[in-house]
């Protein structure tokens, strides 16, 4: 079939040259024109036999592998399923291996006989409770003091443990004033401990307090309980008490000031101070400590007796304005001591502090 298409394909070049040479006539030319016109039609059929004849091979090709893929499927299903049951078998040998060895184990431990039944208890709870009763009715006031007595450090009993007791304590100056711890019951037994500045001074059943000189004292029951105000009283042939204001500027760096005479004591910045406690004095002068930033008062002898003044308003660290009689000389609150201009102003008979106090307040007149 190759030999009769080369032959074609030369006879369809020499028409085509003929063409070209204008070498043949009509006639001719359409003979030589049908020919090259069966000549492609034979070639397109060739080659659709051809075409034909690979996807023919393919095919069988194709389907002879699609074969080969389901022998190779099927054998490694086969393997997957022979490995699953040997798998199971594993597990289940492991399985019996550990419930011999949990048998074994279990035939090891010994039986635990039964536990023996508990008593009741709550009788010898009432019982106790019964003892406690009768040993609280026994003790007397002395047992129970005996018995706080022996406490020691941190077992002592707390002065929060007394209700108003720390009140009374803010209120009279703290600790260093008489107190008395009772001891015995009311009307009898042994008297009270008595105690001056927290020293000890043995016990006593009655206690006599007499007014000095400028001074009054007043009973009276105040929230319920009895209570002493010891108030100066003024006249009376009293020793009055001068603040002096040195001239020296008061400036954190000063420590020497000009006096009148050797003070009583010395004011500076709210503290109080005392002559070899924060000052010395020498010819007129005093040296402070520590140097004052705000004021210094030093505190002569001389002059009007001051009279002590308890404001009727109330120390609830709300209020401020406080009534006075008159201008005091000075005044202390919750503790601190304050001078006009530091700490409080004022102004036709009222003084009004910058902090309000919470414990109490005096005005020094």
């Amino acid at each position: 079939m190759a030999n009769r298409q080369d032959q074609k394909i030369e006879r369809a070049e020499r028409v085509l040259k003929a063409l070209d040479e204008d070498l043949i006539t009509y006639d001719e030319a359409k003979e030589l024109l049908d020919t090259l016109i069966d000549f492609v039609r034979e070639a397109r059929e060739d080659l659709e036999e051809q075409h034909d004849g690979h996807v023919s091979k393919v095919s069988g090709a194709l389907a002879g592998f699609l074969k080969d893929v389901e022998k190779i499927d099927g054998r490694f299903k086969d393997k997957i399923s022979a490995s699953k049951s040997e798998v199971l078998k594993d597990i289940e040998r492991i399985e019996k291996k550990l419930i011999k060895r949990i048998n074994a184990v279990r035939d090891e431990i010994p039986e635990i006989p039964d536990a023996p039944e508990m008593p009741d208890l709550q009788p010898v709870y009432d019982r106790i409770e019964e003892v406690r009763e009768e040993l609280l009715n026994k003790m007397t006031a002395e047992d129970i003091r005996d018995l706080l007595e022996t406490l020691e450090g941190d077992e002592r009993l707390d002065i929060s443990a007394i209700r108003g007791l720390e009140e009374f304590l803010a209120e009279h100056g703290g600790k260093n004033t008489v107190r008395s711890t009772g001891v015995g019951s009311a009307g009898g037994g042994r008297g009270l401990f008595l105690y001056v500045g927290g020293v000890k001074k043995g016990i006593v059943k009655e206690l006599n307090f007499e007014a000095g000189t400028g001074m009054s004292i007043s009973f009276a029951l105040i929230n319920g309980r009895p209570t002493l105000t010891f108030e100066s009283s003024g006249g009376g042939g009293g020793v009055g008490i001068t603040p002096e204001t040195p001239p020296e500027p008061v400036d954190g760096v000063t420590t020497v000031f000009t006096v009148s005479a050797n003070p009583q004591s010395v004011v500076a910045d709210g503290q109080n101070y005392y002559e070899g406690f924060g000052y010395t004095y020498a010819a007129g002068q005093i040296t402070m400590d520590i140097a004052p930033s705000q004021y210094v008062r030093a505190l002569v002898a001389g002059g009007a007796t001051p009279v002590v003044e308890t404001p009727p308003e109330s120390a609830n660290a709300v209020n401020t304005n406080f009534t006075v009689s008159a201008q005091p000389r000075w005044v202390v609150s919750d503790g601190t001591t304050y001078y006009e201009g530091f700490g409080y102003s004022y102004s036709t008979g009222t003084i009004t502090l910058d902090t309000p106090p919470s414990q109490f307040i005096r005005a020094i007149i």
